[in-house]
């Protein structure tokens, strides 16, 4: 699951991560967020559109503890909270039942490069059911 992605910006709905600062902002306001939950929103969005297991988050979250899996299922919650999913409407992480989870909103990414920010757009593909 690990792959070198350059720090950079990540832009869904009306939320920006920003990598190089660690920080998450909804509707242009900071929003704190724990650690774990912060790593769980970055692999979620380098993977965006695809299924990341239940293993592979926590292996990702805590590679050197030994954590439940109700711990992962908490962390989501409050990542889901803090974006605003439930007060706003907007859904961007998808439970795939007994498996794992998947971001399922258009993501734009600025990866910044010296001199010249490069940005693109990736549109979520279709769920898969």
């Amino acid at each position: 699951m690990e792959e070198a992605v350059k720090p950079g910006l990540w832009r869904f709905g009306a939320v920006e991560l920003d990598e190089r600062l660690a920080a998450l902002r909804v509707a242009g306001a900071a929003v704190d967020i724990d650690r774990s939950s912060y790593d769980i929103l970055l692999a979620l969005l380098r993977h965006a559109g695809e299924v990341v297991t239940k293993d592979e988050l926590l292996e990702a979250v805590w590679p050197d503890a030994t954590v439940e899996e109700n711990n992962l299922n908490h962390n989501v919650s409050v990542l889901r909270k803090a974006l605003g999913e439930k007060a706003t409407g907007q859904h961007y992480i998808e439970t795939v039942p007994r498996v794992g989870y998947r971001f399922i909103a258009a993501v734009e990414t600025a990866k910044p490069e010296p001199g010249a920010p490069a940005e693109g757009t990736q549109p979520p593909p279709p769920p898969r059911r």
